[in-house]
């Protein structure tokens, strides 16, 4: 009969167990930071060489050219955008005003003729108006 049935699921270590993992581990290490010196240096090399930025001076170099080329992009992009808006403008009010020139045209004739008619029948008075005033016992 057990009495505790948990001790057969748990894994158990002795000290020369652990002392081998260790050993496993330092020589992992060591040639992992082996392996990076060799060809972390040889990847390193391999960037310089594809990218041309070999220093600080060639990455600011660099960055500035790509700065550059952002503004020029951006400041293409606007005139475009700008060009495109005055464009649907022109063409929103020009579709807009279209009916109201008509009748403005129309209304601007008639209201000149009204002009001319009234001016020519209408006596010249010359000095100041009178009010009329109604009398109080109107």
């Amino acid at each position: 009969e057990e009495e505790d049935g948990d001790d057969d699921d748990e894994p158990m270590f002795d000290a020369k167990d652990i002392k081998k993992k260790q050993k496993e581990v330092r020589k992992n290490i060591g040639r992992n930071v082996n392996f990076l010196k060799e060809e972390g240096s040889v990847a390193l090399e391999n960037a310089k060489d594809i990218t041309g930025i070999r220093n600080k001076n060639d990455l600011m170099k660099w960055s500035m050219k790509q700065l550059k080329l952002a503004n020029e992009c951006v400041a293409e992009f606007m005139k475009g955008y700008r060009y495109g808006r005055d464009q649907e403008i022109d063409n929103v009010m020009n579709e807009y005003f279209k009916d109201i020139e008509v009748e403005d045209d129309k209304d601007e004739t008639s209201a000149n003729e009204e002009d001319e008619n009234v001016m020519s029948n209408r006596p010249i008075r010359s000095g100041r108006r009178k009010r009329r005033r109604k009398s109080l016992n109107d």
